[in-house]
């Protein structure tokens, strides 16, 4: 099984069976009991990224422009940028943590996408051509294409635009007890 359209085509091509898709496991899994039930931060707004990957001037504006405009910090998780007002450095559990508390998060990576989803949050993804096919599929199965962000201009309207998150949940519901049921009856 595999959790992507491009993932399914690659194994299809390679030994010529169509794999069943699931979700990714961060959105199966409840990872209440783990994850502290607060953060020390209040008011902020995520920018999940990798180095060297936000560094248009315009991306970067926009952004911080959003942030202020909503008098947010703008944290990075993991890596420091010089124009967020603060990097944090979790561990696994307090990322998810930072997630579900956030405002609102700006990412241009999957799991950052997955976290957003999980936890409900207004979001958006910039796509860019690395991973567009994992991102656009992402958000696809979840009917999400209206979060990305090609055009950095629209980026305050995506983001103010709220998500109706009741038939993301369902479609999460559901599909977690399709792969569960997978899971069980083809692990031995």
């Amino acid at each position: 099984s595999v959790r992507d359209a491009n993932s399914s085509i690659t194994v299809k091509t390679l030994i010529g069976k169509v794999p069943v898709m699931h979700l990714d496991p961060v959105l199966i899994f409840n990872y209440d009991l783990f994850m502290p039930s607060n953060v020390t931060l209040k008011n902020y707004m995520i920018v999940y990224t990798y180095p060297g990957r936000i560094t248009d001037k315009q991306e970067i504006q926009s952004i911080k422009d959003f942030a202020k405009s909503h008098r947010l910090k703008l944290i990075s998780i993991g890596h420091y940028f010089s124009w967020c007002d603060d990097v944090v450095i979790p561990s696994p559990f307090e990322v998810l943590a930072y997630f579900k508390n956030a405002s609102y998060i700006v990412t241009d990576t999957f799991h950052g996408s997955v976290f957003s989803i999980k936890f409900n949050k207004e979001f958006c993804t910039i796509v860019r051509d690395m991973n567009s096919n994992k991102l656009v599929s992402l958000l696809k199965q979840f009917g999400l294409e209206n979060r990305i962000v090609t055009d950095m201009n629209k980026m305050q309207k995506i983001l103010e635009t709220p998500i109706d998150y009741a038939g993301v949940n369902k479609i999460i519901m559901e599909e977690t007890k399709r792969s569960i049921t997978y899971l069980t009856q083809n692990i031995r």
